[in-house]
């Protein structure tokens, strides 16, 4: 199956909000090969759903669509999941990297 994880780009300055950064994965019974990446602004879904079928894609992480926009895509044949579920997944949840409590220097208040 192959997914699509739509993230946030922070290295882009707020000029170019609304900017994505798109990860492709396939995902197997116990392998995740990830096979592309792409910086995309969501202007038109329209576009970016042919985008998506392009590229095979048959579920979607991501929290930032509008009902309009995730029926469009669901009608196409992909699924929507919230940002939160790949926690429930249990070969996803791999990717998912903890960071470390940030340390604070001795005697700074």
């Amino acid at each position: 199956m192959r997914i699509a994880i739509f993230i946030d780009d922070i290295c882009i300055p707020k000029l170019k909000s609304g900017v994505k950064h798109i990860f492709l994965f396939d995902v197997d019974n116990e392998l995740v090969k990830a096979i592309g990446e792409e910086l995309m602004r969501i202007t038109d879904i329209n576009y970016v759903c042919l985008w998506l079928l392009g590229k095979r894609v048959k579920v979607i992480y991501y929290d930032g669509f509008s009902a309009v926009e995730k029926t469009i895509l669901e009608r196409s044949g992909m699924k929507i999941r919230v940002f939160d579920e790949i926690k429930d997944h249990p070969i996803l949840e791999a990717l998912l990297v903890k960071l470390p409590k940030p340390q604070t220097p001795e005697g700074a208040f």
